[in-house]
């Protein structure tokens, strides 16, 4: 019985200890940590140098030479720790990229069979975002009635302040719209093929016009874009994608333009600062001060590499970001497929329809054409008839 017991206690004792040192391994990763930790070291060797020497600002406000040395080593941390964050980030075996990256490639596999339409598919999602983008700015705008969009630009004056009956078969102002038969029913039973519109302001015109006349456009996302796994483009990513390469660049900038300066400010505050020997320590002056530069520049290459890293793992997020919206697409358009909401139209019987519709236009048009020896051999028996009339 104790032999069990003591087994059972070495064991939760072994859990215990694996729990902690999990703890201790994700308290390790975390950024505010790392940071935490490189400060600490920091200030824990400056107080071993300060037990030797205290402090003073040197007669030179900046050290040149000193803090060229430490903008170099800013630069150079943040540019190798960027790119090893980037492939830290990429490569894990167990991290998010590759658990989408490997949720993409199946999904891919499963639409293979059925990739043939999804070009067809793309069209309309790139129609169906164009129109909730365009509802969206109406409603914000006030304007709830989407049937102002079938509406042409030269009728909306007719909604500016006043309200408008619209006879989508035509009036003598205005030809047969060309949605005349989403209207058929029209507002009122006995009325069919003819709506009524709210009033608006002139501001509220304009929009609308500008929603029609495409000022609100987005860009249309080939579908190649969705069929390969690396991204070059937070909202509806739909549309953002095609600018991700431009937010990761201004992610790059603006993220070492900061730590750059915040960098520099403290390398002049290093620099800017010297160390006189306690009179009863007995050590020169130039080798405290040189332990106290070996610190900061140490000091700043590690800050610097923990900043760039964590950098370079940001953009891996952005990237992961768009592969897993590409993996959404995929699995919306297979569940769209399998369920029949999608329907795709044979592009080979759609070409043969249109070729002979073609066709039957242009046979038309030759029956009409009246041929040039016909005409010929009336006006030869035209001439006849005068001639026998002169002869008369």
């Amino acid at each position: 019985m104790n032999k069990i017991m003591n087994n059972i206690s070495s064991d939760s004792d072994k859990v215990t200890k694996a729990e902690l040192k999990g703890d201790i391994k994700k308290l390790a990763r975390e950024r505010k940590f790392q940071t935490l930790l490189s400060t600490l070291i920091f200030v824990i060797g400056l107080i071993i140098v300060m037990s030797f020497a205290q402090p003073i600002l040197t007669d030179d406000v900046v050290d040149i030479p000193k803090l060229a040395i430490l903008i170099v080593l800013t630069i150079y941390g943040l540019i190798i720790g960027r790119w090893e964050g980037m492939d830290w980030a990429q490569k894990r075996t167990n991290g998010l990229y590759q658990q989408t990256l490997r949720a993409f490639n199946e999904v891919y596999t499963k639409m293979q069979p059925i990739r043939a339409y999804f070009s067809q598919w793309c069209d309309l999602l790139y129609q169906k975002k164009r129109k909730s983008r365009i509802l969206k700015i109406l409603s914000n705008w006030g304007i709830d009635d989407e049937r102002v969009l079938d509406l042409t630009t030269d009728e909306l004056s007719e909604l500016v302040n006043k309200h408008y009956r619209k006879e989508w078969l035509g009036n003598s102002k205005y030809p047969p719209s060309r949605h005349a038969d989403k209207y058929k029913r029209g507002d009122i039973e006995s009325e069919p093929y003819v709506s009524y519109f709210d009033p608006y302001t002139e501001k509220q015109v304009e929009v609308i016009k500008a929603c029609i006349e495409g000022y609100f456009e987005i860009d249309k996302l080939p579908a190649s874009y969705f069929l390969i796994s690396y991204s070059n483009s937070i909202k509806d990513a739909y549309y953002n994608a095609s600018t991700a390469g431009k937010q990761k660049n201004s992610i790059t900038i603006t993220s070492f333009t900061s730590k750059i300066l915040t960098l520099i400010l403290v390398s002049v505050i290093l620099t800017s600062v010297g160390f006189q020997i306690y009179e009863n320590q007995g050590q020169p002056d130039q080798i405290v001060q040189a332990i106290y530069d070996t610190i900061s520049r140490l000091f700043t290459l590690g800050t610097a590499l923990v900043f760039g890293f964590y950098t370079g793992t940001d953009l891996i997020k952005i990237d992961r970001y768009y592969l897993a919206f590409k993996v959404e697409t995929l699995k919306d358009y297979l569940d769209e497929f399998e369920k029949g909401i999608f329907n795709p139209v044979n592009k080979v019987a759609e070409r043969k329809q249109e070729y002979e519709k073609e066709q039957k236009v242009l046979e038309e048009s030759i029956k009409n054409v009246i041929d040039p020896e016909l005409i010929q051999n009336i006006n030869n028996d035209i001439k006849s008839l005068e001639y026998v009339e002169k002869e008369e």
